[in-house]
C-alpha cells in the first residue's frame, strides 16, 4: 500500500491515471501530453506500474498502458475506510448551507464564536 501512496502523491501521476481512465494509451501518446522528457514520463509510468495501479503490454516496439481499475478501487476503498466516521470540524472556510459538513447553530465555529444559521 505504501507504493500506492507514493504513486498518488504526484500530480503528474494522478494526471496519467485520469488519462488512462478513458482508455489504453501507448507510452508515446502519454508522453506527448506533457512538457516533460520521455525519460521523466517513463519514470512516472514505472512508479505507477510498481504500485500496481497500471499494467503494461508490449506490442512490437510499442508499450501500451492500461489502468488497473480494481487496484485503484481498492486504494480508494482503503482511503474511505481510513477516514470513515471522522469529524473534520474546525475549517475556517464557511460551508454551504446544505453541505453535510456545515456547522449547526449550536456548534462552535473557529475562534470560539457560535455560527448562527
Amino acid at each position: 500500500m505504501r507504493d500506492v501512496w507514493e504513486a498518488m502523491r504526484d500530480k503528474t501521476r494522478r494526471e496519467i491515471l485520469a488519462m488512462l481512465q478513458t482508455g489504453d494509451m501507448s507510452a508515446g501518446e502519454i508522453a506527448d501530453r506533457f512538457r516533460l522528457t520521455r525519460a521523466t514520463v517513463s519514470h512516472h509510468l514505472s512508479v505507477l506500474k510498481a504500485a500496481g495501479l497500471i499494467t503494461a503490454a508490449k506490442y512490437a516496439q510499442t508499450v501500451v498502458y492500461s489502468l488497473d481499475k480494481a487496484a485503484l478501487r481498492a486504494f480508494l476503498r482503503s482511503v474511505n475506510e481510513l477516514f470513515a466516521g471522522q469529524d473534520f470540524m474546525g475549517s475556517a472556510e464557511p460551508q454551504a448551507e446544505n453541505s453535510p459538513f456545515a456547522l449547526s447553530g449550536e456548534e462552535s465555529a473557529p475562534g470560539g464564536s457560535t455560527k448562527t444559521a
